[in-house]
């Protein structure tokens, strides 16, 4: 499914993106909490660097997602086939050559 126009953006990955900035914005508010209450030097410098890493992290995950609605979405899913439809020899062939052989996953 395809929706808007400009650059293609995968849904459910913009989806996971949002939902991983939501998590880093609480991570960032968590730090900046404790660093408001350590008082020892290096707890607060491990702190500061957590929180370095979060917030890049963060600007990251905005510069990838880009502006909501930005873009031309697509979406992937895909159907099960019933017995119904009929099976077919050569893209049997085609699919059993991208398979991983057992044993190498």
């Amino acid at each position: 499914q395809l929706s808007g126009s400009g650059k293609l953006r995968d849904v459910g990955e913009v989806a996971r993106d949002r939902a991983a900035l939501a998590h880093l914005d609480g991570q960032v508010a968590e730090v900046k909490k404790r660093m408001a209450a350590a008082s020892a030097p290096d707890v607060k410098a491990a702190l500061r660097s957590a929180l370095d890493g979060f917030e890049q992290r963060r600007r990251d995950l905005r510069e990838r997602s880009g502006k909501p609605g930005e873009g031309r979405g697509f979406e992937l899913g895909y159907l099960s086939l019933g017995p119904d439809v009929a099976a077919d020899p050569g893209l049997q062939a085609e699919a059993s050559k991208l398979e991983i052989p057992p044993g190498l996953h």
